[in-house]
């Protein structure tokens, strides 16, 4: 299988592609705003990305959307962090963006070399259909194996008897119902891709804890993922970073 996830990191490598989603650069100007002092985080993530590619030995990098924060638009603080971030690991290693509902007008201030690409997507190795996850991807993703998308931000909350809640990222693997053919009308295939939810990759971004009832609505919200609302989400398989399996989100809500 050319697909492997990164045991304890919200990343996987499709043969030597590192790929991660969901940067959201910049955040820490808004938590200023709201009274919250944390450091640049750009750096941080910066040399995560370093230490990861060196240990894949990743020879490129797929960002998959979110790279900046603020929507619409950017600030000059932002346009500085991104360029510069985006600088440093392009010395190291091919890099590719598709773009997220955070990145508009990215294109206008990356590094020459950086590659642009769409946010309906792309293929990847063939049985790989990667996309952000806030449009709906082109009709080839259905020719794929697996379908990877972002931008939810999945985590899961366990309660103990005691009251104590523990909230984790974790990995969403789900399969499609087949009222998607309804939208790519005249497509056939015997079997439909098997979708990958990425969790995001800066901690400080925040999350949707799917399996509580009143943040599963949101999963349906028009403004979520077109995508999602095809999906048999309660069946979905739940994983840990550390690869751990939960259970069904069906058995894990409350």
């Amino acid at each position: 299988m050319k697909l492997r996830f990164v045991e304890g990191k919200p990343a996987l490598l499709i043969k030597d592609t590192l790929v991660i989603a969901d940067l959201h650069i910049g955040i820490e100007r808004e938590y200023a705003e709201n009274g919250i002092k944390i450091p640049p985080l750009a750096d941080v993530l910066l040399k995560e990305i370093k230490d990861l590619i060196k240990a894949s030995h990743a020879r490129s990098l797929i960002l998959m959307g979110d790279i900046k924060h603020i929507v619409p638009g950017h600030s000059s603080y932002e346009r500085k962090e991104v360029r510069k971030f985006l600088n440093a690991i392009n010395e190291i290693v091919n890099v590719g963006i598709i773009k997220g509902n955070h990145d508009s007008n990215i294109e206008n201030y990356i590094p020459e070399g950086v590659r642009i690409f769409n946010a309906k997507g792309i293929i990847l190795e063939n049985d790989f259909y990667l996309f952000h996850g806030h449009t709906w991807p082109r009709t080839g993703f259905l020719k794929a194996k697996y379908c990877i998308m972002a931008h939810i931000h999945p985590q899961i909350e366990i309660v103990s008897r005691l009251g104590y809640n523990f909230i984790d990222d974790v990995w969403v693997v789900s399969e499609m119902k087949d009222s998607i053919l309804e939208r790519y009308n005249g497509y056939e295939n015997k079997s439909l891709p098997e979708v990958i939810i990425m969790p995001k990759f800066n901690k400080m971004a925040g999350g949707l804890v799917i399996n509580k009832e009143t943040c599963l609505e949101k999963l349906d919200n028009k403004h979520s993922s077109p995508l999602l609302r095809n999906l048999d989400i309660m069946k979905s398989k739940i994983f840990t970073l550390s690869g751990l399996y939960l259970g069904r989100l069906s058995e894990l809500s409350h």
